[in-house]
């Protein structure tokens, strides 16, 4: 997760996506960026690891996989502070995802979003590997 020091603009929850229903009565849901800003200061890395074992190797098998990395790197992870130091606050954390996909399989962009609580999801980053 990455802040950009910039000016901080509002956000209108468009283009915003919700994990599940609370979240979305919450308001909760990162927004997709159209294009990458640029990052100027690092503040924390974090990964997770995702399978999905028995899923369709045809269909969302990649997708369920990639959700579970993602909710992993975040599931266990408590940063109260630092929210202080990010322009805008939460909504306008820029988050960069990169994800490493088997060759030949895709993932659905629109779900990988909806895992993340807040922020702004830069353009998801998918190499070949996983």
């Amino acid at each position: 997760l990455a802040c950009k020091g910039s000016a901080v603009r509002a956000l209108s929850g468009k283009g915003s996506a919700a994990w599940n229903e609370e979240w979305r009565r919450l308001g909760l849901g990162a927004v997709q960026e159209a294009s990458a800003p640029a990052l100027n200061r690092l503040m924390f890395v974090q990964t997770g690891f995702g399978c999905d074992q028995h899923g369709d190797r045809k269909g969302a098998g990649a997708t369920s996989a990639a959700v579970r990395a993602c909710r992993n790197a975040i599931e266990f992870n408590s940063i109260p502070g630092m929210v202080d130091h990010v322009p805008g606050g939460r909504k306008n954390m820029l988050i960069h995802v990169k994800l490493g996909i088997p060759e030949g399989y895709s993932v659905d962009h629109d779900e990988i979003r909806a895992t993340f609580p807040y922020g702004r999801l830069l353009p998801v980053e998918v190499i070949h590997g996983g």
